[in-house]
């Protein structure tokens, strides 16, 4: 049986700067990496053009971690354009900011 080295790349487009995936068994798209589906050689070259075989090894040594904006605001974290104010802290624990000198 054929080694499944390879994450499938839909080279077509992007979310923001994220890579867009095959996930596992041709199930749709996906950006997290960790959710993708790994595919041997020949399964992977058999879709479109557009689609680009990335062994694995390659796809991980790109892989960068970063926080979610979205994922804040669930946090409690509010954004606001008034500079003139102190930024507020997200407590650990806590869905609620406090004041950065209290």
């Amino acid at each position: 049986m054929a080694d499944r080295d390879y994450y499938i790349l839909d080279a077509r487009s992007c979310v923001g700067n994220c890579a867009l995936w095959w996930g596992p068994n041709n199930s749709g798209y996906v950006c997290n990496l960790d959710e993708a589906g790994l595919y041997t050689l020949e399964d992977a070259l058999s879709h479109r053009p557009t689609d680009v075989p990335v062994h694995r090894d390659v796809a991980r040594g790109c892989v960068v971690s970063h926080v979610r904006w979205d994922h804040l605001r669930m946090a409690g974290v509010t954004f606001s354009s008034n500079a003139t104010e102190p930024p507020p802290v997200l407590v650990p624990g806590k869905n609620t900011q406090e004041e950065r000198h209290p």
